[in-house]
This record gives structure tokens, sequence and C-alpha cells, in this order.
């Protein structure tokens, strides 16, 4: 994985020298995410520099540096990435008798785009990417991203000028960025916790949407062309039987483990212990001749700890496994680091524990296999199921008797319930049981499933700014839930918004902020395809359960007691950590001075809810997280 930036400008009377200095700045704020080498190249005539910060992964030598460039010299291309079919593209090249100076999978895409154009070579290539192609012949600067938005492209338009990179601090080094706060987006991002692409928190600043094309010419006009999505499936008319359906599921997860495990660096398995990691761990040992290296993290907090399951389920698999123990004070030297990885405010506090076993993994390799996608793919969250209930039980009652119930249940201290996870695991209640209880009473008074759906995601209802700016309405999803089970309307937005704009961004971040390239099988586009083409509600959501067919396939390596175990997830004890170790640290980032002079939040409204999460009335734990990593943020990037 690797750093991209760049820049494309008007003016032609710019001074060289000074413009490379521009460039190199902007590649030393993504030297983390390419701690091997960085170079640039630039064209001063037609006003194009492009620059690169590199972590090697596959051809270690210095001959896939990049930027680099096609054979004929036509193309010059910065890539961030890995393309995980380059062999058998490379294949194909070799029969065509095009010639390879270098082992890279930079050089196959390269020659692949030079062959077929790049709208027909993207359609032939399975990896995650982000990449800037400078077109020598018709001068044109192409910015392009993978399927699903797995790796970071921010772009802004300045006076006619377009910069790009792979983070927003590259951009704000840029001597002509400006930062203007897009209050729209700050709204959408307190109700929850991430920002969707194509918008970013500043103005006149973007990030490209998961599969697609900008293409800019020397005016700087651009088209913009998504070239995959799930409007373009069809769904298969005809039942297939489930028997095939898991020979076929079993057989694209093998593949596209077998692709993920090609490196010329050391590389692991991150081991929750849950359905998806253990899957992969499980495929990935079967297809290795030596035992695989697994990680997993623990908790001291056992209500949160998965550790024992996944020493369970390496014993089983016959991995190598290794266990890294996460601690109060590691977590209070960590919050002051996560806004200058997360350069724009983002607030899944599971970024906690993603950080903190990037760092200790990238100690061991710097490639591991994830489980992430699972969830989305194949029906895993509990939303899923319970969003189904809850729309059944508000069809068939009365908008009065919901209402009479909804306030039964809201007159429960939701704070009160969740204590009971201090006394058992997960295992047994789920986490946050409390606040759960409480979001299924809200939902009791809603009119439509896409209301469901939004009151399940949302993470903070109250409006903490001073001003109401989200005048223009998000994108409305109701069509989709009046076509679609709620459960797969859910799903299908959960891929095109949670996905790219939280799990995603949580991963890409935490890894890069050390070095380590992440690699996530369960999100391979063909799997991805075949699945939403294939599968209906009743084969991903069976006796309440999600994710019937990873169940039903990794039943066949671990006993069904540990794969059946009620869903924990990655989560933290927040709530605790506010209330604790890292009270102090709260207080004075949410000063009620520095919030009144700052001008944006409604401090009173700040203050108490700190005073009822402090006093226990209420867990407002999200809300105040959400509101804490915009300010750390601010503090950092805007003063």
């Amino acid at each position: 994985m690797c750093g991209i930036s760049g820049f494309f400008l008007s003016d032609t009377k710019n001074n060289v020298d000074s413009l490379k200095n521009e460039l190199k700045k902007m590649n030393g704020k993504l030297s983390h995410r390419g701690p091997d080498n960085d170079d640039i190249w630039y064209n001063a005539s037609d006003n194009i520099y492009l620059g690169h910060t590199r972590l090697s992964i596959i051809d270690l030598s210095k001959k896939a540096n990049q930027p680099m460039e096609s054979n004929n010299r036509r193309y010059v291309i910065t890539f961030n990435g890995e393309i995980y079919n380059f062999m058998e593209l490379k294949a194909d090249l070799l029969k065509k008798k095009i010639k390879f100076y270098n082992k890279s999978d930079t050089q196959v895409l390269l020659e692949v785009i030079n062959y077929y154009g790049l709208f027909d070579a993207i359609k032939k290539i399975n990896g995650m990417f982000a990449f800037a192609l400078w077109d020598k012949k018709e001068k044109k600067l192409f910015l392009v991203s993978d399927r699903l938005g797995k790796k970071p492209l921010y772009w802004s338009k300045i006076k006619n000028n377009i910069i790009f990179g792979s983070e927003l601090k590259a951009l704000m080094s840029f001597n002509l960025f400006t930062k203007e706060i897009n209050f729209k987006t700050l709204e959408s991002f307190l109700k929850f916790s991430y920002i969707n692409s194509p918008e970013t928190i500043f103005k006149n600043t973007y990030k490209l949407e998961p599969a697609c094309i900008m293409q800019f010419n020397l005016k700087k006009y651009y088209t913009k062309k998504i070239y995959w999505g799930f409007n373009h499936f069809q769904e298969n008319e005809f039942k297939i039987d489930q028997y095939i359906l898991e020979k076929e599921i079993t057989n694209l997860l093998e593949d596209s483990i077998s692709k993920r495990m090609i490196s010329d660096v050391p590389i692991g398995v991150m081991l929750s212990g849950g359905v998806d990691s253990s899957l992969v761990a499980a495929l990935a040992q079967k297809q290795s001749l030596k035992k695989i290296n697994t990680y997993s993290i623990a908790f001291k907090n056992k209500g949160y700890d998965e550790s024992k399951y996944a020493k369970k389920i390496s014993e089983i698999l016959s991995t190598s496994h290794n266990e890294f123990t996460i601690d109060d004070y590691s977590i209070e030297n960590l919050v002051e680091k996560i806004p200058y990885h997360y350069d724009e405010p983002f607030a899944d506090s599971s970024q906690i524990p993603s950080m903190l076993i990037s760092s200790e993994l990238k100690k061991k390799v710097s490639v591991a296999l994830t489980g992430d996608g699972g969830d989305e793919v194949f029906g895993g969250y509990s939303r899923y199921i319970w969003g189904d209930k809850v729309s059944q039980i508000c069809g068939n009652f009365p908008i009065g008797v919901r209402n009479m119930f909804s306030k039964i249940l809201l007159n429960i201290s939701g704070e009160k319930l969740n204590k009971i996870n201090e006394i058992f695991s997960h295992s047994v209640i789920p986490p946050q049981f409390g606040d759960r209880l409480t979001k299924v009473a809200k939902i009791l008074k809603t009119k439509s499933n896409y209301e469901i759906y939004l009151k399940l995601i949302t993470q903070m209802e109250d409006n903490i700014l001073l001003k109401s700016f989200n005048k223009k309405k998000n994108e409305d999803f109701s069509n989709l839930f009046e076509k679609n089970h709620i459960s797969t309307a859910m799903q299908i937005i959960d891929m095109k918004n949670y996905l790219p704009g939280d799990i995603l961004v949580k991963i890409d971040r935490a890894s890069m902020a050390h070095g380590l390239e992440l690699r996530s099988p369960l999100l391979d586009y063909r799997l991805i395809e075949y699945c939403f083409k294939n599968l209906n509600t009743e084969h991903k959501i069976y006796k309440m359960k999600g994710k019937f067919f990873l169940r039903k396939i990794l039943s066949k390596y671990i006993p069904i007691n540990l794969i059946n175990r009620p869903k924990m997830g990655f989560s933290v004890p927040l709530s605790k950590w506010l209330r604790k170790r890292l009270k102090n640290w709260m207080v004075e980032t949410l000063n009620q001075d520095k919030l009144k002079k700052q001008n944006i939040f409604n401090y009173e409204l700040v203050g108490k809810l700190m005073h009822n999460h402090l006093s226990e009335k209420n867990n407002n734990q999200h809300g105040l997280w959400n509101i804490l990593m915009f300010q750390t943020w601010f503090d950092k990037w805007m003063r």
C-alpha cells in the first residue's frame, strides 16, 4: 500500500522548483503510508505533477518504484493498492508480445490500460486501489477508485487548479488550499459518525466515490463515470440448489483468499474469534503448507474480551497464534494521536482497537488478511434481524399502542441495563443491552421501514449545533425499501454508504498509520456479485442468526458451539472509559469556555450530555464520542 498525491495546474507561469517542493511536502504528509520510498514525476509544460510514497509488497526492487511510465511512454501512473489478478493479466499480455521490465502489479496495470484503454481495462481488474493516471497524448488526468472504495482519494478544485491525495492532510499542506468547514457535512457526521463520499468536512473538497473514474482536461472541465454498482446487478430468476450455492461460495472464497496471500513480505491473519475472521483463517491455513500466523487482541475488561475464542480456534486450526493485550494506559496515549491519522472527523470507537492491533501487527508482518465485509455481504448485523422483527410489529399494531409501549420502555433506565454487561460476557448478553432496548423503544414510533433503518443507524438525534445547516436532505432511499425486503434494502445501503464511509476508512487509516497493508477476502467483487444475485433473505438469516452460508462452510473446520455463540463485534467499553480513564481528557477537550468561543456547538447541551453521562443518568457514549472526535480534529487542524 502507498500514498499518492499531485496537482494539475492552470497557470503556465509557475516556478517549477517551488512546485516540486510543494509536491515533496505533500509526499512528506503521506510518508506513513509508504515508508520505503518516495519520488515525484512532473511535466512543467503541461503543469502536471505526480507524487508517490511506497510501501513495498510485490517486487521489492527499485524498478518497481513510482510514479511509473508505460512502455510506450504514453501513460504515467501513481498507484495505491494491490491488483490481485495481476498474474493472469500479465500472462494474457505476454501472449500479445508485451514486455515487462519489473515484476510489479503496477506495471501490469499500466500495460493493461495501454492495450485495452482505461474504461475496458478497469473492468478486468480485481483489486483494491486508488490511482491517478496522466495521458500524455490526450493531455488528460484520470482519478480512479476501486469498486468498493477500499482505498481513499481526495481532490479539490481551487481557482481552476486540481489537487489530490490519499489523505486530506496532503491537500491541506498545499499552499493554495483553503480550510472552510462544510457544516452540512458536519451535521450529517454527528448523526452517523462518518462522512459519506463524495462530500468531505471541507467545502469544495471531495472524496472519490466507489467505482469512480474522474476525467479532467486541460481546461479542468471534468466528467464522472460510475463503472460498477448494485443497480448493475440483475437478480437470478432461477432458484439455485443450496448445495450448489454453498459449493460456489466456497470456491469463490478459496480463490479470493489464494489471490490475497500473494506477497513478497511476511503475511498474517487477524483472528478475532468471530465467524468471518475464523473462516478466513481456516481457508488460509487449508491453502498453506506451513502454519499461518494469526493475531488477536485481548481486553482486560472480560465483558468485551473475545480472545479466549480466538485462542481456541487457532488451536483447532493449528495456526501459530499471537495475542496482544489492551490496557487503559494504551487508550490514554492513543486518543491524542487519532486526529492526525483520521484527518477528517471519524467516530467509530472501534478505531481504537484497530489502531492498537495494527501497531502490534506491523512489528511482525507487513500484510494481514481480515474478515471485514462478512456482515454487509452475508447479512450479519443484528439490525438486519431486528429491523425485520420491529417492522412486523409495527405492521401488526396501531401507532397508538406502539407509542404506549415505547413510553414504558423509555422509562426503563438503559444505563442500568448496560451494567449487566459488566457481569455477563457478551456471549451471554449482547453489548450495550440497555442502549439497544432504548433504541427499540424509539423505533416503535416510526411509520416506515426506511424510518426504522434511520433510527437504527443514527448515533445522535439531538441537534447539538448552534444552527441547522442541513437544509438539503440526505439521499432518500424510501423507494429501495418499497421494492425490497427490509433486510435486503438495509444491506444495499450499508454497502453503498456504511462500508466505504465507516468500515473501510477505519481499517485504512488504522493500518496505514503503521505502514501495514490489510486485505479483505470477503470483499472480492465476484463474491459480492454472486451473493447479491443469488442469495435471498432466507439464505442469509436463519433461526435469528445472520451469515447462514459462512457458518455452514465454517462448520467443516470448527465445532458448531464456537460458531453459533452471540456476535460480539469489535466493541470497546467506551462508556466506562469516558467516566474513568478518559474523563479528564473529555472534560478538557469539551471545555465550555472553548466551545462558547468556537461558536459551533450548543455548549450548554454538550455540558448536559457530559453531566448526565458522568452521573450515570444516561449512556451518552455515542453522542459524546462523535463530538469529541470532531473537537479533537478541530483542535488539531483548524487552530
